[in-house]
């Protein structure tokens, strides 16, 4: 698993109204070198935030949007044209939060180093979205670009599925919950199982996997949170970090 370390060494922030709905903000951050300018629209009537985020380092563009009256979270590749929908995660700020942690940056000339929490999730794609049930707020917004359903995976719990694939002697329902790399990557892990099948039949010994994993793309968005402290004031020193691997998948090896 690759290790990411983000330092936070620069924010700055202002807002700008466009219009009487979408509040839009510029937050500038260092990252390893790199200056990310991300912007964010808030748009509290019809509770939505958009975040965009350029090409920086290994992580792709991004652009991704929280639809809380939805409760989906759709990111929009432009590399790769395509669009990736999920569960909006419960840990983001609501746009009434959101548009006043931005407000309160906007006022404030941050001093020193940020604190920075990263939160990695790795994403398998587990079919195309149909679009008849799909929000408009998100049709627009994918434009063409197809759609993917997605959900949070890991290396752990598909060896935890494999295992309890298996002492339930159940292959269709460990090839259905694993997500692997492509045709290929499934016929890999059926003849996997049949191996490990044949050896502990004959000699009931243990057979173990190993599993190659990779990701199609990289991306992230930064989110300010801010607290409140004495005498009415505020803090924003919190940064957090969403980095997200799309198209997660895993072959077996054996």
């Amino acid at each position: 698993m690759i290790t990411f370390l983000v330092s936070i060494l620069l924010i700055s922030i202002y807002g700008v109204q466009v219009n009487c709905k979408v509040a839009s903000y510029s937050l500038n951050i260092l990252e390893k070198g790199a200056m990310v300018q991300e912007i964010v629209e808030v748009d509290v009537d019809n509770q939505t935030e958009v975040i965009r985020v350029p090409q920086h380092n290994d992580v792709a563009a991004t652009e991704t949007m929280n639809d809380f009256k939805e409760n989906l979270t759709v990111r929009r590749i432009p590399s790769t044209q395509d669009c990736y929908v999920s569960k909006l995660d419960s840990s983001i700020p609501v746009p009434e939060r959101m548009d006043f942690n931005m407000k309160q940056v906007s006022s404030k000339v941050l001093r020193g180093h940020h604190v920075t929490t990263t939160k990695r999730s790795d994403w398998k794609v587990v079919g195309h979205a149909n679009r008849l049930t799909l929000p408009q707020t998100i049709l627009d917004f994918c434009g063409s670009f197809p759609i993917h359903n997605i959900e949070q995976t890991s290396v752990g719990s598909m060896m935890s599925s494999l295992q309890k694939g298996h002492r339930r002697g159940k292959r269709s329902h460990i090839v259905s919950d694993i997500s692997t790399c492509g045709e290929e990557g499934r016929q890999s892990m059926i003849r996997c199982l049949s191996k490990k099948n044949e050896i502990h039949r004959k000699s009931r010994t243990h057979v173990n996997f190993n599993l190659k994993c990779s990701y199609e793309t990289h991306s992230c968005f930064y989110v300010v949170d801010c607290y409140p402290v004495g005498q009415g004031g505020y803090e924003c020193e919190k940064i957090d970090h969403f980095v997200d691997y799309l198209g997660y998948c895993c072959n077996f090896v054996c």
